[in-house]
């Protein structure tokens, strides 16, 4: 038996149908590195909240392809207990170069026994060409952090694709959705491998609806 659960949408989707994102997008990069973010689309500014296991240097970067090259990168955390902060880009598997425009703003830095915090924001275009645009396209994060606050050093590093303007999924409520049963019976033959298929007929509907899952 196969069931199917179909689902009307009476509203239309699209990234500008709302102002803000519902909700902040939360990604563990790794054991110990986890980036948050909340988008705004009306004025187009992004924050991010990156914690990290190190009481050295936090990096963080957009890059086109995951790599270091034409990567826009912020590096930043706590030493002598004063935050350091800069706006970066790169030119390829070297130091950072720091930018001639600071389009990254540093809004707190924290530190406990065990992890720095950062908070950070930019707008989603800076027209900078030492800058990577956040767009609808999916995007590559780059990372590393430092057991000292020397960033020519890092303990860990990493990369990661993500869509940072795609929203995250909203709970579906199944009871909310109609259920459509196909009883279905066939001998199915001894071959390894078999290929069938089977036609059948929806029961009439007025408007359209979606097929949003199948068991």
């Amino acid at each position: 038996m196969i069931i199917l659960v179909l689902v009307h949408f009476p509203v239309k989707f699209g990234i500008n149908s709302q102002s803000c994102l519902p909700q902040p997008q939360i990604r563990l990069l790794d054991d110990d590195y986890q980036v948050e973010w909340r988008a705004d689309l009306q004025t187009e500014n992004i924050t991010f909240t990156i914690t990290a296991k190190t009481l050295g240097y936090v990096g963080f970067g957009l890059s086109p392809a995951g790599g270091m090259k034409g990567a826009d990168i912020i590096i930043g955390g706590i030493q002598d207990g004063k935050s350091y902060f800069a706006d970066y880009h790169a030119i390829g598997r070297q130091t950072p170069i720091v930018d001639a425009s600071q389009d990254w703003g540093l809004l707190s830095a924290s530190q406990n026994v065990t992890h720095t915090t950062l908070k950070v924001t930019r707008v989603f275009n800076t027209c900078d060409n030492e800058d990577v645009s956040i767009n609808n396209d999916t995007t590559k994060i780059i990372w590393a952090i430092g057991d000292t606050d020397n960033i020519l050093q890092h303990r860990k590093r990493g990369a990661d694709s993500v869509n940072i303007l795609d929203a995250p999924a909203s709970q579906w409520n199944a009871t909310d959705s109609e259920i459509w049963h196909i009883d279905v019976k066939t001998k199915l033959p001894s071959e390894d491998t078999v290929y069938w298929c089977t036609a059948h007929k929806s029961p009439p509907f007025d408007v359209k609806r979606h097929v949003v899952g199948f068991r």
